[in-house]
């Protein structure tokens, strides 16, 4: 007997499938992300939200939303650190925080280098054997089959 079910999938000018609704958002979403957009710590907004952690990386794994949310709310995090940072450098007479925000905003200009250079004994150039290293083992071959030829004969 043939189903009088409707597939879900468009065939034959059928109705397309409903979409499947999004379940209620769980209360501590909202108290953990005010948290963790002021404070940019997952341990203590979630905390404060009254879940683990744990609870707050398998919604970050499995809520393509909330991984959103989130990552704005961290965004914001850093745009605080920042704004802390720049008055540091700029109000707060900090060469250290100076130096960061150079190096974080300008990093061709401002971030370190390092060059290393390499040399054999001495300063001397590094010798570079480029032989053919089958065309060696078979010299080395060679020779010894006339080696033993000299002490058989």
């Amino acid at each position: 007997m043939p189903s009088t079910r409707q597939s879900s999938t468009r065939q034959g000018g059928s109705k397309p499938a409903p979409k499947k609704r999004r379940e209620a958002e769980p209360k501590w979403h909202a108290r953990f992300l005010e948290v963790f957009r002021d404070t940019g710590n997952v341990r203590l907004a979630a905390q404060e939200a009254g879940v683990n952690r744990t609870t707050v990386y398998f919604a970050r794994n499995n809520d393509r939303e909330f991984r959103i949310t989130m990552d704005e709310a961290r965004d914001d995090a850093v745009d605080l650190l920042e704004a802390e940072a720049w008055r540091r450098a700029t109000k707060g007479g900090s060469d250290t925080m100076l130096t960061f925000l150079l190096k974080a905003n300008n990093p061709e200009k401002y971030r370190e280098r390092h060059a290393f250079e390499h040399s054999g004994p001495g300063g001397a150039p590094i010798k570079v054997e480029t032989e053919d290293p089958v065309a060696k083992l078979k010299a080395e071959v060679d020779e010894l089959a006339k080696r033993r030829a000299r002490k058989a004969g």
